[in-house]
């Protein structure tokens, strides 16, 4: 079955009757610089959308007890890391369940991984983490003037 437009009814079916009741829309027209300032928008909200997902899942990460314990070890270990038996050692849990936390910091990108023989060795990555804690920051205090008292001693 056809739908048609008409001028006065909003839609019929193709023996005549009325399908809808609506009214005829008003005739409006779209401004161009309207339509491009509302995508401009919206794309802003998804690339806002995106990056707090993006780093709402390190935070998640970040957010069970071993694994901030392990990426703590790894930045005291500095640039060169430590191999995965220090690590195993300074945590105290299961090989299967130290693999299981490091592949979900590697996942993020959190850590980096270097094999050498036999052995692998696991060091901060610190480009990631430092983008993190600026995502964190970057609009400290914008809202309360007292906190940027606080903190600047003003």
């Amino acid at each position: 079955m056809l739908f048609a437009r008409h001028e006065d009814q909003a839609w019929l079916d193709g023996s005549g009757s009325e399908y809808s009741t609506s009214t005829k829309r008003p005739n409006r027209t779209l401004d161009i610089r309207d339509y491009f300032d509302s995508i401009r928008i919206m794309t802003a909200r998804r690339t806002a959308d995106k990056r707090n997902e993006y780093f709402a899942g390190m935070l998640k990460a970040l957010g069970s007890a071993p694994r901030l314990a392990v990426v703590r070890s790894l930045i005291q270990h500095g640039d060169g890391g430590c191999c995965v038996t220090d690590i195993q050692k300074e945590i105290g849990c299961a090989a299967s369940t130290l693999s299981h936390h490091l592949q979900t910091l590697s996942r993020f990108g959190l850590i980096n991984s270097r094999r050498e023989a036999q052995w692998i060795y696991y060091s901060a990555n610190y480009e990631v983490l430092k983008e993190l804690f600026n995502f964190l920051w970057q609009d400290c205090c914008s809202r309360s003037a007292q906190l940027v008292n606080i903190q600047t001693g003003r």
